[in-house]
C-alpha cells in the first residue's frame, strides 16, 4: 500500500489521505449535484462534495505502456495454484486448437474447389481415358476367359479319354474288337472252331445246351456278357415286354382318334406324336422303326415334335393351337389397379387393425405375401355405384367389377343379434306373496334382430312393443305409459339402432311410448365415486391409496399397465421360480419398506456377501474384500478416499428438504460430476472407479449428471457406500450380484446394464444381448459354461412406455436450482409423489414409499382431517433389521489428498535441508 493522496481543509483542521496498490487516482468533483436534499435537511449543490477513487489507468487495456488490469488470484494453497493454471493451460490449448481447426477448415475448403475446378476441365478427358480404359479391361477379360474356356475344354476331354482308358482296364474284353484276350484273330479264330467243335451237332440241342448255359445267373462269365449288354438279362426282357405292351396300347389309341376331326382327338394325337419324338429316341436313331410300329409316319412325328417344342416354349394355352383374338371389351392393366385400389379405399373398405386379421399366401419357396383384411363398410352394388359416378368414362359390367374384388376384402357382418328378457311386476292375485326376482313371471323372452337398415329395425321395435302391449291387455293391466331404456352411447355403433317414430304409440297401443337415454361406461367412464384418485399403481400410489384408506377415505387408483407395482416387477415361471427384474434390494435405515414387508408378511433374506467381490478390469479379474478394488498404487487408494470424503463433506451444507437452498447450489448445480471428477480426481484408477459408482449407482454418465444433484442423491442414501463393478470399457455388464434364492434354488446372477452401454445394447435382439453376456461372464469367471446358461431372463427397462428407464430420475445440471423448488408443489386439487420427490432415500423403493406417504397426508391435510405439521413424519427404527454406522479406521480419516501428500513431502524435505544445514554451520563454528 502507498500513499496517493492528501487533501486538507484548515478551517476545519480535517485531512483525508488515500493510501492504494492502484497506480492512478480519479477525482469526482460533484458537477452535477443540483440542490440535493441530505439528511437532517443539509442541502448539497454543484461542487459541494468531491470524492476520490483509486484505479488503473483509463483505457489502460490498449497501451502496452500503463499497468495492466488483469487480476490475479491471490492462493491460499498450492492445489488451488495448480488448477488454476492448469485451467489457464487447457483454455490456451483449446484456444488453439480452434485456431487450427479454423485454418485447417480454410485449406480444406480451397483444396476442396481447387479439385472442382480441376474436375470441371478434366471431365471430359477422364471419361474418355476411363472409357478407353474400361474396354480394354473388357478385351482382356474376353482373353481370358476364352483362354481358360480352351483349357477347360482340353482338360475335360483328356479326363473323359483318361475315364474310358480306366473304364476299358475295369471291364475287360472287348467281345468283337478287343485283341487283348488273345494274342492274334487266328487264335480267336481257332479258339471259335474248338468251341463250336465241341458243341452238339443238332441246332436244337446246341441251342438248348447255350440257353441252359446263359441262364445260370451264378456263372461270372455269364454275368460279365450281360453286364456288356451282349445278351438281355431277364429284368431286361421284363422291360421289352411292357414296352412292346404300352407301344401296341398307343398304337390303338392312334388308329382310333387319328382319323377323327374332333379338337380332343386332334389334342390327343398331338400329344402322342410329340411324347414319343423326344431325345433319348433321336439319339438311338429309331424313330422310323417307332413311327412304324404306331402307326405314323416320319412327317407326323416331326411334326410332334414342333408341337412339343413351341407349347413347352410359348405361352400357347392348349394343346390344340386354337387360335383366339383379344376382345376388343378386355380390361388394361391400368384400369385393373384402379379398381383393385378404389376396393380397399378407406372409404370402401378400411382394415379391420387386428393382428389376426392378416390373410398370409405363399408365392413360391420361402416367398410369402400378406394383407391386412378390409372389411365392406358399403354393399358390393353401392361400391360399384359410386365407382361409376367416380369414373364415367369406364365401361364396366357390376359382374366383373365384383370379380376383380381383392380376396382379403370381405363383407361387413350387417346383423347382430340382441336378446332382451322382459319381466313384468308381480301382480298379489296372480302370483301370490312371493319374492318377485324369484317368481316375477316372464313375459316373453324375444330375439330382436338389428341392422343397418333404420326401417327393418323401427318394424322390429314395433313389433316387440306391440307383443307387450297384447301380453299387458291379456292380464287387462291398465297401462298409461310404457318407458323405454336404450343405450344412446354416441359414440358406439348402438346408438343408430335407437330408432323408431313414437308418435304412432297412443294411436296404435293406447298409452304413450317414453324412450330413456343412458350411458354406459364405455362412453360416460368409470361409474364408481371416490374422494381420491391416485394415478399410477407404483409404489408410491399404493402407499399413498393405502394411507388414505386406512383413514376411512373412497380411493380409486389408475394404472395404464395390466400390472401394479411401477419399476418393482417379479417374475414367475418354473424355470426361476421367481426373480426380480426391477427393485429388489432392500437394507438398513430403509424403515418405511421394512414396515410394510412385515406388515404382509414377506420375508427378506440376506444377499451372499461372504466370499470375495471380483473386479474385472482390463482383461483381469482380481479377488478383493472391503470397500475399494484394488486400486494398483497407494496413491489412487488415497486419491479415491479423498474423492469420497470430499463428496460427504460437501453432502454436509445440503439441505435435504430443499437441495436448492444450499450456499453453494448455483455453482454446484452449473458443474457436471464429470468436470468434478477433472478437477478433483488427479490418478486413472481413481476416476474410472468413481466413473463406475456414478454409472452403477445413478444408472447415467457423470458428463449427464449435475453435480449438487449427485451430492443430495448421495445424502438421501446416508453418505458414501462401497460398491464392486466391472470397469472395462468392452464389457457390457457394469455390477453383477449373486441371485441365489434364499432356499438355495436357482443359482443366478444378476447383472445390470448401465449408462451409455444400455443405449447402445437395446437396439440389439434378445439374443444377441444374451450371447455378448455370456462371452463376458467367460471371461471374468474364467469358465466357457457361463456361455450356456440354463435359462435366460431380462427385461429392457428403457423400453418401457410408462417407465423410460430405472432406477431413478438422473437430473441434468441447471436443473434442480431452476425447477426443484416445484417438484412437491401442488397444482390446484393435483399432488405429486414418486421416488424422485423423497428426502429420504430418493431413487430407492423407501423414497417411493415416503412420497407416497408424505402426499396423502397432505390430501388429508387439504380435507382438514391433519394439521400441516403432520405433513412429514419421521419412520421408526424397523426391529428386524438395524442399522450401524459404516466402520472407519484412522487411515481413511487422515489420510491426505495426493496434491496435500506431495506438498507434505515438500515440507518435509525443506525442514530436513534446513536442519542439515545448520547442523553444517554449528560444525563448520567449532
Amino acid at each position: 500500500m502507498k500513499k496517493c493522496g492528501r487533501v486538507e481543509h484548515p478551517p476545519s483542521g480535517r485531512v483525508l489521505e488515500v493510501s492504494s496498490t492502484e497506480p492512478g487516482l480519479q477525482v469526482y468533483t460533484s458537477y452535477y449535484l443540483d440542490n440535493v436534499q441530505g439528511k437532517a435537511g443539509a442541502t448539497y449543490g454543484q461542487f459541494s462534495a468531491f470524492c476520490l477513487e483509486t484505479q488503473h489507468y483509463a483505457d489502460s487495456v490498449n497501451h502496452d505502456n500503463f499497468p495492466s488490469t488483469i487480476l490475479r488470484p491471490v492462493f491460499t494453497s498450492g492445489p488451488e495454484k495448480a488448477a488454476y493454471y492448469r485451467d489457464i493451460k487447457r483454455q490456451k490449448e483449446k484456444e488453439r486448437q480452434l485456431k487450427k481447426y479454423d485454418k485447417n477448415k480454410v485449406l480444406y475448403n480451397e483444396k476442396k474447389q481447387l479439385k472442382r475446378r480441376e474436375r470441371r476441365t478434366e471431365e471430359p478427358l477422364r471419361a474418355a481415358l476411363k472409357k478407353q480404359i474400361y474396354r480394354r479391361q473388357k478385351k482382356d477379360e474376353f482373353i481370358k476367359k476364352k483362354g481358360k474356356r480352351v483349357e477347360t475344354n482340353r482338360k475335360k476331354k483328356d479326363y473323359r479319354n483318361n475315364m474310358k482308358l480306366k473304364q476299358n482296364e475295369i471291364e475287360g474284353i472287348d467281345f468283337e474288337n478287343n485283341l487283348t484276350a488273345f494274342q492274334s484273330r487266328t487264335q480267336k479264330h481257332r479258339a471259335l472252331q474248338k468251341l463250336k467243335n465241341s458243341l452238339p451237332k443238332t441246332r436244337e440241342k446246341r441251342a438248348t445246351l447255350i440257353s441252359s448255359y446263359l441262364s445260370d445267373t451264378k456263372s461270372p462269365t455269364v454275368a460279365l456278357i450281360h453286364k456288356f449288354k451282349k445278351i438281355p438279362t431277364p429284368e431286361d426282357l421284363k422291360s421289352i415286354k411292357m414296352a412292346e405292351a404300352v407301344l401296341s396300347d398307343m398304337k390303338d389309341i392312334v388308329n382310333d382318334t387319328k382319323h377323327k376331326r374332333t379338337n380332343d382327338a386332334r389334342a390327343t394325337v398331338n400329344i402322342m406324336s410329340a411324347a414319343v419324338n423326344v431325345e433319348n429316341v433321336q439319339k438311338s436313331k429309331c424313330r422310323i422303326q417307332l413311327s412304324k410300329k404306331l402307326g405314323f409316319n416320319v412327317r407326323r412325328m416331326s411334326q410332334g415334335k414342333r408341337i412339343r417344342t413351341k407349347v413347352l416354349t410359348t405361352e400357347v394355352s392348349a394343346w390344340t393351337f386354337t387360335s383366339r383374338k383379344t376382345r376388343s371389351d378386355a380390361l388394361s392393366e391400368d384400369i385393373k389397379r384402379k379398381i383393385y385400389e378404389y376396393w380397399i379405399s378407406p372409404d370402401n373398405s378400411p382394415p379391420t387393425a387386428n393382428k389376426n386379421d392378416i390373410k398370409r399366401e405363399r408365392l413360391g419357396p420361402k416367398v410369402y405375401t400378406s394383407h391386412m383384411k378390409h372389411v365392406l363398410e358399403k354393399t358390393q352394388t353401392e361400391v360399384y355405384i359410386s365407382f361409376k359416378e367416380k369414373y364415367p368414362d369406364l365401361n364396366i359390367s357390376q359382374r366383373l367389377f365384383e370379380r376383380l374384388k381383392p380376396y382379403f376384402v370381405v363383407p361387413k357382418t350387417e346383423v347382430s343379434i340382441h336378446v332382451s328378457v322382459i319381466y313384468r311386476h308381480p301382480i298379489e292375485n296372480l302370483d301370490g306373496p312371493s319374492d318377485p326376482e324369484v317368481n316375477g313371471g316372464l313375459v316373453e323372452e324375444k330375439f330382436i334382430v338389428l341392422s343397418p337398415d333404420q326401417v327393418h329395425d323401427h318394424n322390429f321395435s314395433h313389433e316387440a312393443q306391440r307383443q307387450i302391449a297384447d301380453y299387458l291387455k291379456s292380464i287387462n293391466y291398465d297401462m298409461k305409459t310404457m318407458h323405454e331404456f336404450t343405450d344412446g352411447c354416441a359414440t358406439q355403433y348402438k346408438s343408430r339402432h335407437c330408432f323408431g317414430d313414437l308418435s304412432y304409440a297412443k294411436q296404435d297401443f293406447g298409452f304413450n311410448i317414453v324412450r330413456n337415454y343412458f350411458e354406459t361406461s364405455h362412453a360416460k367412464g368409470m361409474a364408481n365415486q371416490a374422494d381420491v384418485i391416485v394415478v399410477g399403481a407404483g409404489l408410491s400410489g399404493l402407499s399413498a391409496a393405502k394411507l388414505l384408506h386406512e383413514k376411512g377415505i373412497e380411493v380409486l387408483v389408475l394404472e395404464a399397465r395390466d400390472r401394479v407395482g411401477g419399476r418393482t416387477f417379479t417374475e414367475h415361471n418354473p424355470k426361476v421360480k421367481y426373480v426380480d427384474l426391477g427393485g429388489a434390494y432392500v437394507g438398513p435405515t430403509q424403515n418405511r419398506i421394512l414396515r410394510l414387508a412385515d406388515e404382509f408378511g414377506i420375508d427378506t433374506y440376506l444377499t451372499n456377501e461372504v466370499e470375495d467381490v471380483i473386479f474385472y478390469t482390463k482383461g483381469k479379474s482380481k479377488r478383493f474384500t472391503g470397500t475399494f478394488p484394488p486400486m494398483g498404487s497407494f496413491l489412487a487408494y488415497m486419491d479415491m478416499n479423498n474423492l469420497f470424503r470430499l463428496i460427504d463433506k460437501m453432502g454436509e451444507e445440503i439441505p435435504l428438504e430443499a437441495p436448492w437452498d444450499a450456499p453453494k447450489a448455483k455453482e454446484w448445480d452449473s458443474v457436471t460430476v464429470k468436470e468434478f471428477l477433472d478437477n478433483n480426481v488427479w490418478t486413472a484408477a481413481a476416476k474410472a472407479f468413481a466413473t463406475c459408482f456414478v454409472q452403477v449407482n445413478v444408472t447415467s454418465e457423470p458428463y449427464e449428471v449435475s453435480l449438487l444433484w449427485l451430492l443430495w442423491y448421495v445424502k438421501c442414501a446416508g453418505g458414501f457406500c462401497g460398491s464392486s463393478a466391472i470397469d472395462d470399457e468392452d464389457a457390457i455388464i457394469g455390477f453383477t450380484m449373486d441371485n441365489v434364492n434364499p432356499d438355495g434354488s436357482c443359482p443366478a446372477l444378476m447383472g445390470f446394464i448401465l449408462a451409455d452401454k444400455a443405449r447402445t445394447l437395446s437396439v440389439l435382439s434378445r439374443d444377441e444381448r444374451k450371447q455378448r453376456i455370456g462371452e463376458l461372464y467367460a471371461k471374468v469367471f474364467k469358465s466357457d459354461q457361463a456361455k450356456h446358461p440354463i435359462h435366460y431372463e431380462e427385461l429392457n427397462w428403457p423400453a418401457e412406455q410408462w417407465s423410460g428407464g430405472c432406477y431413478t430420475t438422473m437430473m441434468p445440471p441447471g436443473f434442480l436450482t431452476k425447477f426443484g423448488s416445484e417438484l412437491r408443489t401442488p397444482v390446484g386439487k393435483m399432488y405429486f409423489a414418486g421416488t424422485e420427490t423423497a428426502t429420504e432415500w430418493s431413487g430407492y423403493m423407501e423414497g417411493a414409499v415416503q412420497a407416497g406417504e408424505r402426499s396423502a397426508r397432505e390430501v388429508l391435510t387439504e380435507m382438514g382431517k391433519l394439521s400441516a405439521s403432520e405433513i412429514w413424519q419421521t419412520e421408526p427404527e424397523n426391529k428386524r433389521v438395524k442399522s450401524s454406522p459404516f466402520p472407519s479406521s484412522f487411515m481413511s480419516r487422515h489420510l491426505p489428498s495426493v496434491p496435500g501428500f506431495f506438498g507434505l513431502l515438500g515440507s518435509v524435505g525443506i525442514v530436513s535441508a534446513g536442519v542439515l544445514a545448520a547442523v553444517l554451520y554449528q560444525r563448520h563454528l567449532r
